[in-house]
C-alpha cells in the first residue's frame, strides 16, 4: 500500500495497534515512502539470463526443440483428444537479442510451460507463438525493458501448477507453501487473439511497459489461489489471503476489458478498455483493502458509446481521471461505480455523452470525502443529462463532505442526488441544467432526501449543512421550465448557499425549490426560482422551527467549528472535530484525532480554504488508535484523501 504524507504532519514513531483486523502495512512519514515499491519481491531474480529455455521435456503431447544460435524453435503437438501440450523446463529465460518461438498446431492451441527448478524466468528478448502460451515459475517471472511477448494469448503465473493439472489443461494455480518470486513487466506483452493474464501475490507493471489484448482482456490477478475458467473478466476465480497481495500498474494496460484484482492495488498509469463494435469496454479495479487510482482510466471507444468502470475496496482513494464517455454523435455516456467503506476523492469521474449523459454512483458505507479538485460529470449533449449519486449508506455513521463540482447538464437537465445521514457541502457546485433552445427544462437536485422527505426511495438525512460558497442550480438556460432543488433533513438543516431553479432566458416558468429541516431550519442563503419569460416558481421553507438570517454569517464560522448546541458537528462517530484549529500556509487546518472514517480512533487532519471553506486535502489515520492529529500521537501511518499539495493550487 502506498502511504503519501505531509512530512511534518505527525510524529514519525511507530506504534502498535491491537486492532489487527483493520490494519494496513505500517509506514513512517519519510519522503522515501512516496515511491511505493515491491522491488523486494523480485530481489532473487538474477540480472542477466545466460541462455534460451533449457531442459524441456514434454509431459503431454510432444515438443521438439531446435536450437540455432540465438534462436530456439519449439514445435508442439497437442495431446490426444485435447487442444494443449505441456512441457517441464529446467529454465525458461530469453537473453537480450535472443528469441524463442513456439509453433503450435493452430491459434486455439495452448502450450503450458512449467519451470520445475528454482531458476527465475527472465524474458529480455522475444517470446512468440501462433497459439496461446502459459508460463509458470514460482521463482518469479520478469519481462525486461525492450522485451517482447507476442502470442495469441499469454498467461504468466508465479503461483504453482501441478503436473496433473498441466496434463489435464486445467489453469489452476496456487502457492503450495512456496514463496512466490513475483511478476514484473517492463517490456511489451501482446495477446492478439485472447487474454493477457498475470498471476502472482505481487505484480508490478512498470512505467513504459505496455500490456495489450486487442481482442481480449488484460488482467492482473494478485492472490494466493487463482483459477482461469474461461475468457475475460468473468473467467477469473481469485482467492486473496495475504495482506501483502498487491498489484501495481505504472504502465499501460489495453484491451476490450481490463481488470486488476488484489488485496491492495495501485494504478498510476493508463488503462484503456475499448470494447467491441460500437460500445466502450469494461474496467474492474477490485481490492479487498485499498485501491489507489491515481492514473487514467478510459472505458470508451472512438466513435462509440461509453463503457463501464467499477472501482471497489474497503478504502478507495481516487485522484486520477476515470472516463466512460460516449464520443460518437448521439452516443450515450457509460457507467461509473465507485464503492467501499470510505471513498476519498480529489480526481475526475466523467460519464458524459455526445447524446445522453451516463450514470455515476459514488457510494460508501461510512464516508465520502471530495476535495475542491473533484469533478463529476454526467453531461448530455443532444440528449438529457445523466444521473449522479453521491451517498454514504451507514445509518449510524455515514456522512458526505464534498467540495466537488458535479454536473448532469444536458438538453434537458439530469438528476444529482447527495444522500447520507450527515451531509456537509463546502463550496460545492452542483448543476442539473437544461441547455436546449427548444425543450431545455432544468433537472433535479436532491440533497438529503426527496420533496418534504416523502420519497420512499431516498433515505433522509439527519443533518445537512450547506455553506455560503455552495451553488445548486437546476435552471433552464434558454427555453424551458426551471427544475427542482430539494434540501432536506429529518433533523437540522443549515443553509447558507445559493439555489437556482430559474426558467429559461427565452421561455419557460420558474421551478421549485425546497429548503427544509423537519425539526429546525436556519436559512441564511439565497434561492431564485424566478423567470423572465414565464411565471415565477416556488420556494418552500417548511420546518417545525425556522430562523431566517440576512446577516450573511461566514462559512468558516458556521461550517468548520462546532456550534454551542452541537448542531454543527457534522462528523458522526467523532467527538473531537476542531480539537485544534490553526492557520498554516494560508489554509485553515482542523484536526480530529478520534475520527473513525478509516479505523476506530484513527484520527484525521483537514485543510480548508480560508475564504470559501472548500476542502483542500486531508490525511487519515490507517490503524485503530492512531489518533492522527493528537499532539502526543506516535503514529506514522496515514492514508491520504487527496494530493496534499493540492491545497496550494486552489
Amino acid at each position: 500500500m502506498r502511504h503519501i504524507t505531509k512530512k511534518s504532519a505527525v510524529t514519525p514513531a511507530r506504534r502498535t495497534s491491537r486492532h489487527e483486523g483493520a490494519r494496513f502495512p505500517a509506514a513512517r512519514l519519510r519522503p522515501s515512502l512516496l515511491a511505493w515499491s515491491i522491488a523486494g519481491a523480485f530481489a532473487a531474480v538474477p540480472s542477466v539470463p545466460m541462455a534460451n529455455p533449457q531442459g524441456g521435456v514434454a509431459v503431454h503431447g510432444t515438443a521438439t526443440m531446435n536450437y540455432q544460435g540465438k534462436t530456439l524453435n519449439v514445435t508442439t503437438t497437442n495431446g490426444a483428444g485435447t487442444s494443449h501440450s505441456a512441457i517441464n523446463w529446467q529454465s525458461f529465460s530469453i537473453p537480450v537479442g535472443n528469441s524463442t518461438y513456439i509453433q503450435q498446431p493452430n491459434a486455439v492451441s495452448t502450450s503450458l510451460n512449467r519451470v520445475v527448478t528454482n531458476t527465475p524466468s527472465q524474458i529480455y528478448g522475444t517470446l512468440g507463438s501462433n497459439g496461446k502460451v502459459v508460463l509458470v515459475n514460482q521463482s518469479g517471472i520478469a519481462v525486461g525493458a525492450g522485451a517482447v511477448v507476442d502470442t495469441a494469448g499469454f498467461t504468466a503465473s508465479a503461483l504453482g501448477m501441478s503436473e496433473a493439472d498441466a496434463k489435464a489443461g486445467r489453469l489452476r494455480f496456487d502457492g503450495a507453501g512456496v514463496a512466490s518470486g513475483g511478476i514484473t513487466v517492463q517490456g511489451n506483452v501482446i495477446a492478439r487473439n485472447g487474454d493477457v493474464v498475470l498471476i502472482s501475490p505481487n505484480i508490478q507493471v512498470d512505467a513504459g511497459a505496455v500490456i495489450e489484448a486487442p481482442n481480449g482482456a488484460a488482467i492482473l490477478a494478485a492472490g494466493q489461489k487463482v483459477e482461469v475458467t474461461g475468457r475475460g473478466l468473468e473467467g477469473i476465480r481469485l482467492e486473496v489471503q495475504a495482506p501483502s497481495d498487491r498489484a501495481v500498474n505504472l504502465g499501460t494496460l489495453k484491451g476490450d476489458a481490463v481488470g486488476i484484482f488484489a488485496t491492495s492495488l495501485r494504478h498510476s498509469g493508463l488503462i484503456r478498455a475499448t470494447g467491441v463494435t460500437v460500445e466502450g469496454g469494461r474496467v474492474v479495479l477490485k481490492a479487498t483493502e485499498l485501491a489507489e487510482v491515481n492514473g487514467r482510466v478510459e472505458a470508451s471507444r472512438a466513435g462509440g458509446s461509453g463503457g463501464s468502470v467499477e472501482v471497489s475496496a474497503r478504502v478507495v482513494t481516487l485522484n486520477g481521471v476515470v472516463e466512460a464517455t460516449g464520443t460518437a454523435p448521439s452516443a450515450a455516456g457509460g457507467s461509473i461505480v465507485v464503492s467501499g467503506q470510505a471513498i476519498l476523492q480529489g480526481g475526475t469521474l466523467d460519464a458524459s455523452g455526445a447524446g445522453a449523459g451516463g450514470s455515476i454512483a459514488v457510494v460508501a458505507s461510512k464516508l465520502v470525502e471530495q476535495t475542491a479538485l473533484t469533478r463529476i460529470r454526467a453531461d448530455g449533449g443532444t440528449g438529457a443529462g445523466g444521473t449522479v449519486r453521491v451517498q454514504a449508506t451507514d445509518a449510524g455513521a455515514g456522512y458526505v463532505m464534498s467540495s466537488a463540482e458535479i454536473s448532469a447538464d444536458g438538453a434537458s437537465g439530469g438528476t444529482v442526488q447527495v444522500l447520507a445521514p450527515e451531509i456537509r457541502l463546502l463550496a460545492a457546485n452542483v448543476r442539473a441544467e437544461g441547455t436546449s433552445a427548444t425543450a431545455g427544462d432544468g433537472g433535479t437536485i436532491e440533497v438529503g432526501g426527496g420533496k418534504q422527505g416523502q420519497n420512499p426511495n431516498l433515505p433522509n438525512s439527519r443533518r445537512v449543512f450547506i455553506n455560503n460558497a455552495t451553488n445548486l442550480s437546476a435552471s433552464s438556460r434558454r427555453s424551458g421550465k426551471g427544475g427542482t432543488v430539494i434540501v432536506w433533513s429529518d433533523g437540522v438543516t443549515r443553509f447558507a448557499g445559493n439555489a437556482f431553479a430559474r426558467g429559461g432566458s427565452e421561455a419557460g416558468d420558474g421551478g421549485f425549490i425546497e429548503v427544509s429541516g423537519k425539526e429546525s431550519l436556519t436559512f441564511e442563503g439565497m434561492a431564485n426560482a424566478g423567470a423572465t419569460q414565464g411565471a415565477k416558481g416556488v420556494l418552500l421553507l417548511d420546518p417545525k422551527n425556522i430562523v431566517i438570517d440576512d446577516v450573511g454569517t461566514t462559512l468558516t464560522a458556521v461550517g468548520l467549528n462546532n456550534d454551542p448546541d452541537n448542531v454543527g458537528n457534522y462528523l458522526p462517530g467523532t467527538d473531537s472535530f476542531g480539537t485544534d484549529v490553526f492557520v498554516s500556509g494560508g489554509k485553515i487546518v482542523v484536526v480530529d484525532p478520534y475520527n473513525d472514517a478509516i479505523a476506530t480512533d484513527g484520527g484525521a487532519i483537514y485543510a480548508f480554504h480560508p475564504t470559501t471553506g472548500a476542502l483542500l486535502g486531508s490525511l487519515k489515520g490507517s490503524h485503530a488508535g492512531d489518533h492522527l492529529g493528537k499532539s502526543d500521537s506516535g503514529s506514522g501511518r496515514v492514508i491520504q484523501a487527496s494530493p496534499w499539495t493540492a491545497a496550494t493550487s486552489c
